[in-house]
């Protein structure tokens, strides 16, 4: 996957991640203007920017190992032909990772979208509202949110499905018993995938 195919996904599933978690916003926005804040609307804007940045700076992390994979795949021919398996690898322990009591916690605290936390009315406290949003999104769901980008192709099939995942395990009802079906599932694609490049599928 080269550089700007990369962006654009990251930024497609940013903006995606962004609607996921617009509830937590929205009460955020209407906790301030029950307090008589009449900063309402640009504070919102500011913990929303606070929350792209830290998908921004994850986003710059993983650039470059990204690269840094691409350009070993170039160098080395058998990498290149096992790259599918790997890619395989890494589904299947995503998929295993939603299984976990790990992802249990992180789950747990995604869906408290902030309840009972003190949000102060500046613009300094917004943004670290955003960036905490943001960073407990990135721990909670970038292990699913990288399936797309391991598999290395801009399939908006995969990332609609991933989406979804993330979305309903999220915001709905019994989001646990969510999360560890697409694990399931997940490890199930990542063992088919790994056995059809091993030739056994």
């Amino acid at each position: 996957m080269g550089i700007f195919s990369f962006l654009g996904m990251w930024v497609a599933m940013t903006l995606m991640m962004l609607m996921v978690v617009a509830p937590a916003f929205g009460r955020y926005r209407q906790i301030l203007i029950r307090s008589g804040e009449a900063r309402a609307n640009s504070l919102t804007a500011l913990g929303v920017a606070g929350y792209l940045l830290a998908w921004l700076l994850v986003g710059m992390a993983l650039l470059p190992v990204g690269l840094a994979w691409m350009a070993m795949e170039m160098r080395v021919p058998l990498l290149l032909r096992w790259a599918p398996a790997a890619a395989g690898m890494f589904v299947m322990l995503a998929g295993a990772l939603q299984l976990t009591s790990w992802k249990t916690r992180r789950l747990a605290i995604c869906r408290r979208r902030g309840e009972g936390e003190l949000v102060g009315a500046s613009a300094g406290a917004a943004c670290r509202h955003g960036l905490r949003l943001g960073a407990r999104c990135c721990a909670c769901c970038l292990n699913l949110m990288l399936i797309p980008l391991v598999l290395g192709m801009m399939d908006w099939r995969v990332m609609i499905i991933v989406m979804a995942a993330i979305a309903l395990e999220r915001l709905v009802p019994g989001g646990r018993r969510i999360a560890r079906a697409t694990g399931v599932a997940a490890a199930g694609a990542g063992v088919a995938l790994i056995a059809h490049v091993a030739g056994l599928g």
